[in-house]
C-alpha cells in the first residue's frame, strides 16, 4: 500500500509541475514544438511532461526553464527565486 500513495505522490507531483510549465509556456507565447525545438527533446516529450506522463531530468527543466525565461523554482514550485 504504500508504494501505491508513494507512486501518487509523485505522479500528482508530475502533474502539478507540468500545469505549471504549460501555464509559464504559454505565457511566454511559444509553441511545444517551439519548445522542443530550442531544448532538443520532441514536441511529444514536451506534451508528456505538461501531462505529467513524464517527468524532467533537472538538466531539461535546467534548459526548458532558460528557453521560456523563468527559473527551475518557477516550474518546480510555483515560485521564483
Amino acid at each position: 500500500m504504500d508504494r501505491e500513495k508513494a507512486r501518487a505522490e509523485r505522479e500528482k507531483r508530475r502533474q502539478e509541475i507540468g500545469s505549471r510549465l504549460r501555464i509559464l509556456r504559454r505565457e511566454s507565447r511559444i509553441t511545444q514544438a517551439d519548445l522542443a525545438k530550442k531544448v532538443h527533446v520532441s514536441q511529444q516529450m514536451i506534451g508528456h511532461i505538461e501531462t505529467g506522463k513524464k517527468a524532467m531530468t533537472p538538466k531539461l527543466c535546467h534548459k526548458i526553464a532558460r528557453a521560456i525565461g523563468c527559473s527551475t523554482d518557477d516550474i518546480i514550485n510555483g515560485e521564483s527565486a
